[in-house]
């Protein structure tokens, strides 16, 4: 923390030149098939990892580099020089580097989210694309206030000062000696790094609710319907019903005299014979058999005695 505390009062140009050099520590660099320099990186200070870099910073005056294929071979590929033999030993408790991937234009937080990559390993790393929308307030704990922009300090010029004269004089004898690396030297102050994309499908997940007021007052409404039978048809059907029986009850149910029902009876005479066919008198007797009583009746018996023809009866009203 106090290292933390005496780095923030200091001036950002400062701070970047004593710590390790982007153009020092990359050994070569690939992106989509292509070469990148250290003008790709953009400089930014972290409290715990002093010096850090952005490759393809949003705030970055360089155009905006993109890739369009998925695999290691479209991706970016780095072999970085970690230079252990300056790490300061009260300061530094972990060997190697500190990366994060993180969306562009946001604020990297790498003591929180990054991960860390070995001295002497080549290490890769798949990612694929994956977005929330959250909802406000009172469904959760974001808010709808401004979005964080710029938290990226912007940079100032420096001047030639002794210290900066010290730093090129140490350089000018450092070129003089023996410049040749060791297995055991590229494996400590050495490591490979590729990031790339797994799969360039796009994942949006949208946060809904999952329980509306209005949900509420239908299921209300159905359970009400189906359990009490309070429907708004239900009432309608039963009010009818109770008018459909009122009318049909005897008028004596309601203070009225009583009456009874009036029957209409009807004559019927046998007038008019006319003759239509001639029938055997053996064939008319099993008729009269087959005849009911009441329907016999109606049958003159001279008729079903003597051969003669058989007469259409026309009736009447009386």
């Amino acid at each position: 923390m106090k290292y933390a505390y005496i780095t923030a009062r200091l001036n950002n140009s400062f701070v970047e030149s004593s710590g390790h050099l982007i153009k020092n520590m990359i050994a070569s660099c690939e992106f989509n098939g292509y070469q990148c320099s250290p003008l790709n990186f953009t400089f930014f200070h972290n409290h715990k990892y002093g010096n850090c870099y952005t490759f393809n910073s949003y705030f970055s005056d360089n155009p905006k580099l993109i890739t369009r294929f998925q695999g290691p071979g479209y991706g970016l590929k780095m072999e970085l020089f970690l230079n252990q033999k300056e790490y300061v030993a009260n300061l530094a408790t972990e060997a190697g580097i500190r990366v994060l991937v993180h969306r562009r234009g946001s604020m990297p937080f790498p003591e929180d989210t990054g991960m860390t990559i070995m001295p002497g390993r080549s290490t890769s790393v798949g990612i694929k694309q994956l977005k929330f929308s959250r909802l406000p307030p009172p469904h959760g704990v974001c808010s709808n206030r401004g979005k964080i922009t710029d938290f990226y300090n912007k940079y100032v010029g420096s001047s030639y000062s002794k210290l900066s004269c010290l730093k090129d004089f140490l350089g000018q004898k450092l070129s003089k000696t023996n410049s040749l690396y060791t297995d055991r030297d590229i494996d400590d102050h050495f490591t490979k790094i590729q990031i790339f994309y797994e799969d360039l499908i796009y994942t949006y997940i949208d946060q809904q609710e999952a329980y509306e007021s209005m949900n509420l007052i239908s299921d209300l409404g159905g359970q009400l319907g189906l359990w009490l039978g309070l429907s708004a048809i239900t009432i309608g059907e039963l009010c009818s019903l109770l008018f459909s029986v009122g009318r049909s009850l005897p008028n004596t149910w309601f203070g009225g005299s009583k009456t009874s029902p009036v029957i209409h009876s009807r004559k019927i005479a046998l007038t008019d014979v006319m003759p239509i066919s001639k029938i055997e008198p053996a064939s008319l007797e099993d008729m009269y058999d087959d005849l009911c009583p009441e329907q016999a009746k109606y049958i003159p018996p001279d008729i079903i005695k003597t051969k003669s023809d058989l007469y259409n009866i026309k009736g009447s009203d009386i």
